[in-house]
């Protein structure tokens, strides 16, 4: 009742005959007092603790999508080597059939320098 009272000046004249008698209304009559006087620090208060949840979720969410791109870049690399893995053993075979060099380069689509290495 005593937050509710706010300014109205005869509810906050009853709570405070009230107060009088009872020590739990004097404590609440001095914590809303407190609050009033602390306004300001209230807020800034209940913003800080606002903009802390905000950058935690915000982190969560970073972390979630950052870790599907990843994921998702790491299949692609994957892909990209086997293929790559894949063209070096058919320009192994082509060379042991007997194929040239620039043949089996050109045929693969592998640089001439590794079919070399092979």
């Amino acid at each position: 009742m005593l937050i509710l009272a706010g300014e109205k000046k005869r509810i906050r004249n009853l709570l405070a005959t009230l107060s009088n008698r009872e020590e739990e209304m004097r404590m609440a009559q001095a914590l809303l007092q407190t609050m009033s006087r602390d306004q300001q620090e209230w807020e800034n208060q209940f913003g800080y603790e606002r903009f802390v949840h905000d950058c935690i979720s915000r982190e969560k969410y970073a972390y979630s999508q950052g870790e599907r791109q990843g994921e998702q870049r790491g299949i692609q690399q994957g892909l990209q080597q086997g293929e790559h893995n894949a063209r070096l053993e058919t320009a192994r075979r082509m060379l042991e059939e007997g194929l040239l060099l620039e043949q089996t380069a050109r045929l693969t689509q592998l640089p001439l320098e590794e079919v070399r290495a092979l």
